[in-house]
């Protein structure tokens, strides 16, 4: 008798037995078996980690004690951007419930749900120069990070295994099982039709061939505007405005393809987000 995957997949899901990080690169797999590329992106990603020009989903986003190293050693910061004097009579109050996105992979956070006391997450002094509006002083070269109590990497993992779940449960409900670890024709395109990276079932290729339309506002579209006179004062900007371009284009297309410009967009800026971070946020409204 011949064993489904993805049934096999959703029961270990179920059972809590295999590890998570074990979990997300079978799901990986599964997805690059149907040839999924982005739902197999977003695991990969899962499981490796997500670098610092990369969007973190909701349930990665936590808050914690901001700490600059200093001195040999790491200190909290004040809302000035000043390190902490614990020995002080009078000092500022730390920031301890400051909002950052957990990049490290699922295996780290399974590893440091283990530890005692509290972990870190290194933070970037560009992403702080317009979170701290009175900090002054800000270096490239600074050390930030954020500490955290380790138990909140339960709630970000349940929010993984809960997305791999639903991922499965909507290939299953469609007819998409698997025969062992292959499969069928019929299997992937309808894959192709019905499955979002994220267990969000859309209908990507609809049965009357007429995609579905999306409208977004002048104002939503604005941003392209704003990005393109915030690029003005970088040097050898030719190829930012040119997927800044596209990006736009690909909007009122709704083709599918802003999703390749906007990566192209990421590529182009990457040495420039001091300047271009706070319209970054904006842009992931046209996924």
């Amino acid at each position: 008798m011949t064993k489904s995957i993805v049934l096999e997949l959703q029961k270990e899901l179920l059972d809590n037995a295999a590890p998570l990080s074990q979990l997300a690169i079978k799901a990986w797999v599964i997805a690059k078996k149907l040839k999924l590329e982005d739902d197999a992106a977003q695991f990969r990603k899962e499981f490796d980690g997500y670098s610092d020009y990369e969007m973190i989903p909701d349930y990665r986003q936590i808050k914690g004690t901001l700490q600059k190293y200093q001195l040999s050693q790491w200190k909290n910061v004040s809302e000035d951007g000043f390190c902490i004097d614990s020995t002080s009579f009078y000092h500022d109050k730390p920031i301890t419930n400051f909002t950052f996105p957990v990049r490290k992979p699922i295996r780290t956070l399974e590893n440091e749900l283990k530890v005692l006391g509290d972990v870190a997450e290194e933070i970037r002094p560009f992403s702080l120069k317009f979170r701290l509006k009175k900090a002054f002083y800000l270096h490239d070269d600074d050390k930030y990070r954020c500490t955290y109590s380790p138990a909140i990497h339960s709630d970000i993992l349940h929010e993984i295994k809960i997305k791999l779940i639903e991922w499965t449960m909507s290939l299953s409900e469609n007819g998409i099982l698997g025969n062992d670890m292959s499969f069928e024709e019929d299997e992937k395109e309808m894959a192709k039709q019905i499955i979002h990276a994220g267990g969000n079932v859309i209908l990507q290729n609809y049965p009357n061939n007429s995609p579905q339309t999306v409208s977004f506002n002048t104002n939503q579209l604005e941003i392209f505007d704003k990005l393109l006179k915030a690029v003005e004062a970088i040097e050898n900007n030719e190829e930012m405005i040119k997927s800044i371009e596209n990006m736009r284009e690909s909007v009122s297309q709704q083709d599918g393809s802003f999703k390749t410009a906007y990566n192209k967009f990421m590529e182009a800026a990457a040495n420039h987000m001091t300047v271009l971070l706070p319209f970054i946020q904006e842009l992931t409204m046209f996924f």
